[in-house]
């Protein structure tokens, strides 16, 4: 990590191009290494997700298919719309010509509806990963725009309010990232679901039997409430729902986005956003009024270790379903 052209974005809020010093490297930061490249320490776990979903695909084939051989035999005789019709914008087929193909394809290929079930699974673990990489994008990015914000043309020492389309864009960011996080506890719902269901009728073309499950269904999973899982409910979880919901709903925690900066010897000390008061995840409530801030805990000292804890839960879950 030590590089003299990194940039380090601070947990404070600001930013510093330079060699890494110790004063940096005792607290949490993150490098930009060349123009596209962010380090920080504890994301090797992004790496173990995407090698997991990928053990996971593995036990899907293994699941649906009897003899393992057969799948990979007739892998290269597979036509392309089985991937792509109905999945992806590369294809212009329409839902009619779908129908008319697997129904002119199905006796060419014997296993022709067992490789459609796995290409909508692979659709939804595919998700899973691009929601983990959106869901750290923004994490990245919301330190990254922080740094960003300027002082006022007229400073003093003391603490400023910075509103506008700049914290707009960190607020929204922030919204992004919980909206994200959510929709990995459903899709992670949606495919424990589907590894535990035992039965398949592959006569046809079978609809999922996930796809009416969220993760307000997990009771329904035998792995709920294991440790370590998305699936146990703490505090964690909590905030990740409670958070989301309010965006969804609500738009904001915010009446109007801010953005706070200390100044300390006429210079940037710290650039933060205010997080919410909490108990247990849960919104601090009189009322109709919720939106309390008099604990005054910042975004930059809360969400660093629930976003590691949150990737390493969802690793942990990824691991829970390839033992199934």
């Amino acid at each position: 990590m030590n590089n003299q052209h990194s940039i380090f974005f601070l947990k404070n809020g600001t930013s510093y191009q330079g060699v890494l010093t110790k004063d940096i490297f005792e607290q949490f930061f993150i490098e930009q290494v060349g123009s596209d490249r962010y380090i920080y320490d504890g994301d090797s776990v992004l790496y173990e997700i995407d090698a997991q979903i990928a053990d996971i695909r593995r036990k899907f084939i293994e699941h649906i298919f009897i003899d393992i051989n057969s799948f990979y035999n007739e892998l290269p005789t597979v036509p392309i719309f089985i991937s792509e019709a109905g999945l992806s914008s590369s294809s212009s087929i329409s839902k009619d010509d779908l129908i008319k193909l697997i129904e002119e394809t199905q006796c060419g290929i014997p296993n022709l509806y067992k490789h459609l079930y796995l290409e909508d699974v692979y659709f939804i673990l595919s998700s899973i990963q691009n929601l983990v990489i959106g869901m750290n994008y923004n994490f990245i990015q919301y330190f990254k725009s922080l740094a960003l914000v300027e002082e006022p043309k007229k400073i003093d020492n003391g603490t400023y309010m910075i509103s506008g389309e700049i914290a707009n864009i960190i607020q929204s960011t922030l919204g992004s990232y919980f909206v994200k996080a959510h929709s990995i506890l459903d899709l992670l719902t949606k495919i424990g679901f589907e590894l535990e269901c035992k039965e398949f009728d592959l006569s046809s073309y079978p609809k999922l039997k996930c796809s009416k499950i969220l993760f307000g269904d997990k009771r329904k999973l035998k792995i709920n409430n294991s440790k370590n899982t998305v699936f146990f409910r703490d505090e964690l979880i909590n905030t990740i729902e409670s958070l989301r919901n309010e965006i969804i709903h609500n738009g904001s925690w915010e009446m109007n986005s801010k953005v706070f900066m200390k100044i300390e010897n006429f210079h940037t000390r710290e650039r933060f956003v205010y997080f919410p008061d909490m108990q247990n995840g849960n919104w601090t409530k009189f009322k109709n009024r919720y939106h309390f801030f008099s604990s005054e805990n910042t975004v930059n000292n809360i969400l660093p270790a629930m976003h590691i804890e949150f990737l390493n839960r969802i690793s942990a879950t990824l691991l829970a379903f390839i033992t199934i």
